[in-house]
């Protein structure tokens, strides 16, 4: 049988959440139209290749004990994380399932502080990955992200092809291809 290719889309850098220890955080993971019906899911670390098999939570099990997704079904899907912890401090991925086997992640870096001793009660913050916001910026970094899935696509497109024609590629430029 012919091996399949995986690949994957990390959007941007990393944007980085500061909150304190026993408040919330609500993640906001952008989307295109297109994938509105898709699976939506977050995970920790940044290994985009076990993400959804190490998912903290998905749009098919919307809610645990401290964490919920819920989804606009427009542009956006929100993860909330309550009771947190320094623990729960590092690196997230937010992910939409693709048919396509080209899952699309948006990456964020959380730091849980130790919390504010002029503050007695909790505090929530929310923070935005993405071109959440817009700015000239980020509508630029929003087309950029565009053109990148578009090549991206047309690389998978041509490795296709040249897995069809019995020709193997491993690596082209800092970009990895396994072969399963």
């Amino acid at each position: 049988s012919r091996p399949e290719i995986y690949l994957c889309c990390v959007t941007g850098a990393a944007e980085i959440i500061h909150v304190y220890e026993g408040g919330s955080v609500s993640i906001s993971c952008p989307y295109e139209s297109q994938d509105q019906n898709n699976m939506k899911y977050i995970c920790r670390g940044n290994q985009p290749s076990s993400c959804l098999q190490q998912a903290l939570i998905t749009s098919n099990n919307r809610q645990n004990t401290q964490f919920s997704l819920t989804d606009d079904k427009e542009s956006k899907f929100t993860v909330t994380i309550t009771s947190l912890t320094q623990k729960d401090s590092g690196s997230y991925l937010c992910g939409v399932k693709r048919n396509t086997g080209l899952d699309v992640f948006s990456a964020v870096d959380l730091e849980v502080r130790g919390e504010r001793s002029q503050f007695k009660g909790k505090r929530d913050q929310a923070g935005c990955i993405g071109a959440c916001i817009e700015t000239p910026e980020s509508r630029s970094k929003l087309r950029t992200s565009l053109l990148f899935r578009f090549a991206l696509r047309s690389l998978k497109m041509f490795l296709s092809f040249l897995l069809a024609q019995s020709l193997s590629v491993c690596v082209i430029g800092s970009l990895h291809f396994n072969a399963f």
